[in-house]
């Protein structure tokens, strides 16, 4: 009998989903997996109510990077034909928890429209895929927790100061406002609290909690690293909502 790793058993999940084929997307969820979409109910009910409204729209993911760190698996997805979501297309990143008998029993997510391509030219989506040097996982993740540390206590003005230390100058930005090599200070955006960092050789995804514009925003950071310096970024940030919940899981909620 083949074992399929969780990385894999995430393809067949979401090319599932993409074909719409709700019983084969039953099979691989848990009836009570915790959802931390605001926006949609805990439970398998709700999203399984889903598909057939993407079914309608012809919606499909187009999978971009995808690593697994443990139970987890991180994916970067493209919405196409994300009409039920509000846009044509989407840049989405998805998080999945599996239990110990295989089932997916916990979901994170955070989604934004596609933009147009930054000042460098570069897209939300495009870039590096690869996940390479394994063996450095726990070195970049590291990495990512110490930059993190020191964001969450400075101030946006200061954060300039700091990206010496962690970014390859001109780092490559994929955020639709900035530059390469721009600091995120220029988005005036306070961290203010790391929730969880996952990692996989070259790729490690930060989540965070920060006030832009007086409002919490859940960030999404994803950095790729090259002899322990990030040399690539792509992010997206969504306001977190206050009012009529879905749920009462909180975007975060990681053990």
């Amino acid at each position: 009998m083949i074992t399929l790793s969780n990385k894999e058993k995430a393809t067949q999940y979401h090319t599932a989903v993409s074909a719409h084929n709700v019983e084969v997307v039953k099979s691989m969820i848990r009836e009570d997996y915790i959802q931390h979409n605001p926006h949609v109910p805990t439970g398998s009910a709700a999203f399984l109510a889903l598909i057939p409204v993407l079914k309608k729209h012809n919606t499909v993911i187009e999978n971009i990077r995808k690593f697994q760190d443990g139970s987890h698996v991180i994916m970067h997805h493209l919405w196409k034909n994300a009409v039920p979501f509000g846009a044509d297309q989407k840049a989405a990143f998805h998080i999945i928890r599996f239990d110990e008998d295989g089932l997916i029993c916990e979901h994170w997510s955070v989604m934004t429209d596609l933009t147009p391509p930054n000042p460098s030219g570069r897209s939300s989506m495009d870039g590096s895929r690869e996940v390479e040097n394994l063996h450095e996982t726990q070195v970049n993740k590291e990495k990512v927790i110490n930059l993190f540390q020191r964001l969450t206590t400075t101030s946006p003005s200061e954060y300039e100061d700091i990206l010496g230390d962690f970014f390859l100058p001109n780092y490559l930005q994929h955020h639709p406002q900035l530059a390469d090599g721009d600091c995120i200070g220029k988005l005036n955006m306070q961290y203010r609290l790391q929730h969880k960092v996952f990692g996989c050789g070259n790729f490690v995804l930060s989540i965070c909690e920060a006030i832009h514009s007086g409002k919490p925003i859940a960030c999404y950071d994803l950095f790729r690293l090259e002899k322990g310096l990030i040399v690539e970024q792509w992010n997206i940030y969504q306001h977190i909502p206050q009012t009529d919940l879905a749920n009462d899981n909180t975007m975060f909620g990681f053990n």
